[in-house]
């Protein structure tokens, strides 16, 4: 795998979830949808049409491998990627240099939007350690 190959030195992710089928249900449910039975159906066309199953194929089981730096930047207030999954993601990393930066406000995928010196700062000092 090219992480095992040296390829990348250190990874920043922001506002990670344990798997894409809990954080879409999650948008899906805000949005004032029924879970059942559509949504079900979506990821049964998507595991014919592409072959992967969205249950399997996840961050966690990528995060369990990984032994290389990495950041999580996490807000406080994610409701879709939620801040408890981030915990258990953080926990279940392999790397011995893992960071997490919580930040107080910032919602999904806009943590940066809220504080940008913070945020870039953030991580320029995790990638210049």
């Amino acid at each position: 795998s090219p992480l095992n190959e040296n390829y990348v030195e250190k990874i920043v992710v922001d506002g990670c979830f344990i798997n894409f089928l809990d954080s879409y249900r999650r948008h899906y449910v805000d949005l004032g949808h029924k879970v059942f039975p559509v949504f079900y159906l979506i990821w049964m066309w998507f595991k014919i049409y592409t072959g992967v199953s969205v249950k399997q194929s996840n961050p966690l089981e990528c995060v369990k491998k990984l032994d290389i730096p990495i950041l999580f930047i996490h807000s406080k207030n994610d409701k879709y990627s939620v801040p408890e999954n981030a915990e258990i993601l953080f926990k279940e990393t392999k790397s011995e240099k893992k960071e997490i930066a919580w930040f107080d406000f910032g919602t999904h995928s806009h943590i940066r939007n809220q504080n940008p010196e913070l945020y870039d700062d953030t991580i320029k000092n995790f990638l210049t350690k």
